[in-house]
């Protein structure tokens, strides 16, 4: 009995360090998603109280904007979630509309456009015409934009930018604008650049090149690029040609080198004069653009490498005033709505949930074939699901498993080759484990020549990752074809099921090169049979990312992460919470109980570690451990022997927790009939918990859980759900609970698995459970 009394202490232990970390918590400041949260709903609120009553905001002291202010803080508001149908947006909005389009500036014209068309584009379509036709009207020969109520001069980059964000906007709404206007736009950019890459203000170099004139030349030079006629992307018969060069924005990446160089939160960074130093805010909403548009989380320089929006979220954070208001020291920025909505603007447009993220896996960019192909199937995505969304590229070669969680689904593209590293292979391993998921295709056919490198080495590297589950072409019958649009297998699409889902799609030939084909000027190029394997793609994409997500998906800074140690060992206790053996799959879910460990060790800052482990069901390795795991999908018996041994483990104070992986009814049968033999007294049974049991609180400082959503798969009916207590059966021996079972499942959702397809609870609500039953065993 030593080791089963050390055991018990052990866990004694834990308790003390798990209340004192709890008591203690985290004293570390960092930006988090809930601060981001909060202090967008603050500057909200500070806007919208100061609305004057006729709907405006106050303007600046320069009657070139005139309404500008209104507009900004409209659109502002807007992407931070206030409604449409919120009185005081719909007040801003009769301000805007009484005010003719002709008697206003570049800025308030561009500015007015952009929220319109984020609104209602079908509601406002005139006003939006307005606009657009406006500003190709003001639009200088040189190709860029000027304050049209005074004398026009040669323009300005930062005129120019709004009015192309203004015109990209219409476009997108529905407006036809001549490509004339695009090509005079690259034209006017490439008279903007300096040596160094860097972007100026204007013609004249006096004030050199700046942060914020560079962010805007990245994010004008991606959008002239998307509404260009990219020709060479189409054949002459009007065949997609992928793997077509695409030199253009390599302009993007030499820009973005100079960014990374000089990169800062804190002040517009410069070449020369700094004249433009103190528009710190509107370069922030210049820098959130060249980011998104991008797909970049990462400005890197020659010695570091900046997260650009973690950073610039903790700076605006920290420097907040009063009611949670911002307010600059100059152009404009003195004005307290006008810092507070470019603040604003930044926060809420970069926290947009990345869902798919580009991973580059090698020196070359072979990684890359199709550049813009993510991106508009980014698009596709938004339109289909009703959401904003971000996309992101994420560099293999130095990245760390937490950096691959910053996306669902990573996207893992090429023609030539796939070298990796034996730490790439781990992290794309553990990426896996965590429940994201690798969505792949081969660069092949199309232009991009057959039988290709990259094919043969990523079924290499499946193998190698994944010995025990084959590449194998999905059915019919999967859910991929019907999880969002109804499709039938045109082409062929191969997956790796692990545990509870498949985790791995790999398309043996082009999908991105289609995806980068949905752009005008390109659609009118492509011939009928283009056309339709352009919107097949697009749709296969989307069913593909659907399937992987569940359209769950969380807003920036909100990835789970690796559970790192803390390094000190003299505080670190480790408890063991084995697996049981058995002939029912005693391991179909491999990483569900792991996973319950780091959501308890993270959400409740338990300095503890845990190890896998197997055992048998016999005497001599239950008494080493007090809680011991099962859980499967199948029929099992236990012999006669472990039954013994069993019965002697819990009735001496032990404890057994067990789930049904996919709500397997064969294991709960299983499961209940053994208890029924190794138990036969009337009074000792298996009994729901009442849904007000002590293990659904917070006592213990776990969560309250008096209700959470029990799902069930559709088929073409889709899923429902439904609230409830959790639904746990349990023993109880002299008034200690003994054993615990999930008929619902829980380790398909403690996978992380947006894709299971199992009956059981949220992701959410599963992991909490967890952690609940955990610490109240504990606790006996």
């Amino acid at each position: 009995m030593s080791d089963y009394r050390n055991s018990l202490s052990l866990v004694v232990v834990l308790i003390v360090t798990i209340i004192q970390a709890s008591i203690a918590g985290n004293c570390r400041a960092q930006v988090t998603a809930e601060k981001v949260r909060r202090a967008i709903k603050s500057g909200t609120e500070y806007l919208l109280d100061r609305q004057k009553p006729d709907g405006s905001w106050k303007d600046i002291d320069d009657h070139r904007h005139n309404n500008g202010v209104t507009a900004l803080v409209t659109l502002a508001l807007l992407h931070s979630g206030v409604p449409t149908s919120d009185r005081k947006i719909e007040k801003a909005f009769e301000r805007l509309n009484g005010r003719l389009v002709e008697n206003q500036s570049t800025y308030t014209v561009s500015l007015m456009l952009m929220a319109y068309a984020f609104a209602d584009p079908n509601r406002y379509a005139n006003r939006i015409r307005e606009c657009a036709e406006r500003l190709q009207e003001t639009q200088l020969k040189n190709g860029g934009w000027s304050y049209p109520l005074t004398t026009p001069g040669r323009g300005d980059a930062s005129n120019s930018q709004f009015a192309l964000l203004a015109l990209h906007e219409a476009r997108l709404a529905g407006i036809k604008i001549p490509e004339e206007v695009w090509t005079k736009s690259q034209q006017y950019w490439n008279s903007m650049r300096s040596r160094g890459h860097g972007y100026h203000y204007s013609g004249a170099t006096s004030y050199g090149p700046s942060g914020s004139m560079t962010a805007a030349g990245i994010a004008s030079l991606v959008i002239i690029d998307e509404n260009l006629n990219s020709g060479n992307i189409v054949s002459d018969s009007g065949n997609v040609m992928c793997c077509a060069s695409d030199d253009w924005l390599i302009q993007v990446d030499k820009a973005s080198e100079w960014l990374g160089n000089r990169f800062s939160v804190k002040i517009n960074p410069s070449d020369g004069t700094n004249y433009f130093s103190s528009a710190n805010f509107y370069y922030l909403y210049a820098l959130e653009r060249a980011g998104r548009l991008t797909g970049r989380r990462f400005f890197v320089g020659r010695e570091s490498k900046h997260d650009w929006y973690r950073e610039g979220a903790e700076f605006l954070l920290n420097i907040r005033k009063g009611r949670g208001y911002w307010q600059g020291s100059g152009h404009g920025e003195t004005y307290e709505e006008v810092a507070t909505a470019f603040a604003l603007l930044f926060l809420s447009k970069g926290r947009r949930p990345v869902v798919v993220g580009k991973y580059r896996h090698g020196n070359s960019n072979d990684w890359d074939r199709h550049r813009k192909g993510v991106h508009f199937l980014t698009r596709y995505l938004e339109n289909d699901w009703q959401t904003k969304l971000n996309w992101q590229s994420i560099d293999g070669r130095v990245a760390d498993t937490n950096d691959l969680l910053e996306t669902p689904v990573l996207f893992i593209s090429g023609r030539d080759s796939l070298d990796l590293t034996q730490e790439q292979k781990d992290n794309l391993k553990e990426y896996i484990e965590y429940g994201r998921f690798i969505f792949a295709e081969a660069c092949q056919g199309d232009g991009c020549g057959d039988e290709v490198e990259f094919d043969r080495k990523f079924r290499e590297l499946m193998k190698e990752l994944f010995p025990d589950n084959e590449l194998q072409l999905l059915p019919e019958s999967h859910p991929i074809w019907t999880s969002l649009h109804r499709l039938m297998p045109e082409r062929p699409v191969m997956g790796i099921q692990t545990s509870c889902r498949t985790a791995v799609v790999y398309v043996p030939s082009n999908l991105s090169g289609f995806w980068q084909a949905d752009r005008p000027g390109v659609r009118d190029r492509l011939n009928a049979s283009s056309s339709e394997e352009v919107d097949y793609c697009l749709k296969l994409g989307v069913n593909v990312v659907t399937y992987a997500t569940g359209r769950e998906v969380t807003d920036r800074l909100d990835a789970p992460k690796v559970v790192e140690s803390s390094g000190d060992e003299s505080v670190t206790r480790t408890i063991v919470i084995p697996k049981l053996i058995h002939g029912g799959g005693a391991n179909d879910a491999p990483n569900a109980w792991q996973n319950i460990i780091r959501r308890a060790k993270t959400d409740l800052r338990q300095e503890f570690q845990t190890e896998q482990k197997f055992i048998n069901v016999e005497k001599k390795s239950l008494g080493k451990h007090p809680i011991v795991f099962m859980h499967g999908r199948n029929e099992f018996q236990f012999s006669d022997q472990e039954r013994q041994d069993l019965r002697e483990h819990l009735m001496q104070d032990g404890s057994l927790f067990a789930d049904c992986i996919c709500a397997s009814a064969d294991f709960a049968g299983a499961f209940r009939d053994e208890m029924k033999q190794i138990f036969p007294e009337q009074n000792i049974k298996l009994e729901l918990l009442p849904g007000d049991h002590p293990m659904f609180s917070n006592r213990l400082g776990g969560y309250e859980l008096q209700t959470v959503t029990i799902k069930r798969p559709g088929g073409a009916e889709g899923a429902t759900s439904r609230k409830a207590p959790p639904q746990l059966e349990a023993i109880t021996i002299d008034g200690r609970i003994a054993v615990i079972l999930s008929p619902y499942d829980l380790s398909c959702a403690m996978e992380n698995s947006a894709a299971s397809t199992c009956e059981g609870y949220s992701k959410e609500d599963a992991s909490k459970i967890g952690v609940n039953v955990l610490l109240y065993l504990l606790s006996q």
